[in-house]
């Protein structure tokens, strides 16, 4: 595993940690991107999109790192072949900033020089759920998203060190199953508090 360099600045923003991947074989899972990217440091959640009427795989998804000098190793150390197959690596940007970044983008007078950062569909309205009282210690990324993938189709789940986190669905009707079944949800024996949070 590579080591981090020390002028990195070892911040717990998403928006540093997470990258984007393009051009996906296909066949490609979470677990083997969680497989190829942990030479690069810790991994805290990776996620292949899918159709939601198919459930195959849209050809992108998302890796997660602990620290944000791994996500700046993966960038660095391109290109990188997942499963035969070059994909495209990229940080993901705040679902919130893309309005401003198309804008900055068309008003540009430059000569076709366009932003490098991926562009994604914004969560739709009402998807995302803020939570509070996660016990560090027991619950996990991947505990979560198996938990609140009985709702729907998961897109992140996200757990900060301060005991709370979000999890975004991919239609808002997973996110109303799931505050339908009250604003407490008894996760691995330990009570997860829950309420809608603007995207």
């Amino acid at each position: 595993m590579l080591s981090p360099p020390t002028s990195i600045n070892f911040t717990n923003f998403i928006q540093h940690r997470k990258l984007f991947i393009g051009g996906l074989n296909m066949d490609t899972n979470k677990e083997q991107l969680r497989e190829y990217f942990t030479q690069f440091g810790p991994v805290v959640d990776t996620v292949v999109m899918k159709d939601n009427a198919t459930q195959r795989s849209r050809g992108f998804g998302f890796v997660t790192f602990a620290w944000i000098a791994s996500a700046e190793m993966a960038i660095r150390n391109g290109p990188h072949k997942i499963n035969g197959r070059m994909v495209e690596l990229k940080r993901s940007i705040p679902k919130e900033q893309m309005s401003n970044n198309d804008e900055q983008s068309s008003s540009s007078s430059s000569t076709n020089q366009k932003s490098s950062l991926p562009k994604f569909p914004p969560p739709n309205p009402g998807s995302k759920l803020a939570l509070h009282q996660i016990q560090c210690s027991i619950h996990t990324v991947d505990s979560l998203r198996s938990y609140f993938e009985s709702f729907g189709i998961v897109e992140q789940i996200e757990i900060t060190p301060r005991a709370d986190g979000f999890v975004v669905f991919e239609e808002k009707a997973s996110a109303d199953r799931c505050l339908a079944h009250g604003a407490q949800h008894d996760v691995q024996d330990h009570k997860i508090w829950m309420e809608r949070q603007e995207n």
